[in-house]
């Protein structure tokens, strides 16, 4: 199960790579963030995430990644965007994952 699921996030990072930058998105709080974080991933905290997206100026088709510590506040996060309307949005659960699966991306390219 652990395997099929990287691999279907492997292959959401891929398809990325064909358009825009995707928007990574860090909901751990600020000391989690602090400690070690993606590359170019913004802090957002999960319960500012509706406010945040609202000053960015991010289409609503834009692939949208987002990680926490355990998937539980990025889940959270998913569910207020979808409300909002993006479409692209998906929970990479924690840290770890998200920078093996930026990593693999990066070495793609």
């Amino acid at each position: 199960m652990k395997i099929k699921y990287l691999l279907s996030s492997l292959a959401l990072v891929f398809a990325a790579g064909a358009m825009a930058e995707p928007v990574w998105i860090d909901v751990r709080t600020q000391s989690e963030y602090r400690d070690g974080h993606v590359e170019g991933a913004k802090h957002v905290p999960y319960t500012d995430v509706e406010g945040y997206m609202a000053q960015l100026d991010v289409d609503k088709d834009a692939t949208i990644y987002l990680y926490g510590r355990s998937g539980r506040r990025a889940s959270l996060a998913v569910k207020a965007l979808n409300y909002l309307g993006y479409s692209n949005v998906s929970n990479l659960q924690t840290y770890e994952k998200a920078m093996m699966l930026k990593n693999q991306a990066i070495a793609a390219e």
